[in-house]
């Protein structure tokens, strides 16, 4: 039996006396406990839900096990659904455990170089303009570095055009 069986009465609320907590039985497990153990149902006489949380947790817990299939293909389409907040838990998950992103993404780096150079390649035709930005604004903030870079290049390209 799952909590979401309509057929059985829901559970009357009752007081404990010597706590003057009101408390309700789980459904699922028999057990008495306080109404804060139970999830919010607007739609149930006393707006709680039939099992306890940890009964609903563990069974929501098996129904996903025993249906992959379906909790991918809803997990699919609420990312579809809602891009802003997928982009919101993302952006807070990056933040949050930043450098252990950057040690996870260094070593698929050094375990792919070949796959690495690639996206780089395919990122620096796909954004020609922000690639040139980054370019300037590097050359801007490191001067002395940006001519050294030029001055070898330059060498570079005389010697081979000498050579030839």
């Amino acid at each position: 039996m799952t909590c979401r069986d309509s057929s059985m009465n829901e559970a009357p609320v009752v007081t404990v006396p010597e706590l003057d907590m009101p408390t309700k039985r789980c459904a699922e497990c028999g057990q008495s406990k306080p109404l804060d153990s139970f999830y919010l149902n607007r739609h149930a006489p006393d707006g709680k839900t039939r099992c306890c949380k940890d009964c609903s947790r563990r069974l929501a817990r098996q129904w996903q096990e025993a249906n992959p299939g379906r909790v991918r293909e809803n997990v699919r389409r609420w990312r579809a659904a809602n891009p802003e907040r997928v982009r919101e838990v993302r952006q807070r998950y990056l933040t949050l455990h930043r450098q252990e992103v950057r040690a996870r993404n260094a070593a698929w780096q050094a375990a792919h170089p070949e796959e690495t150079r690639e996206r780089g390649r395919r990122s620096y035709r796909a954004h020609p303009e922000r690639q040139r930005a980054a370019s300037r604004k590097w050359q801007a903030d490191h001067p002395e570095r940006a001519r050294e870079y030029k001055r070898r290049w330059v060498a570079k390209r005389r010697a081979a055009r000498d050579g030839q």
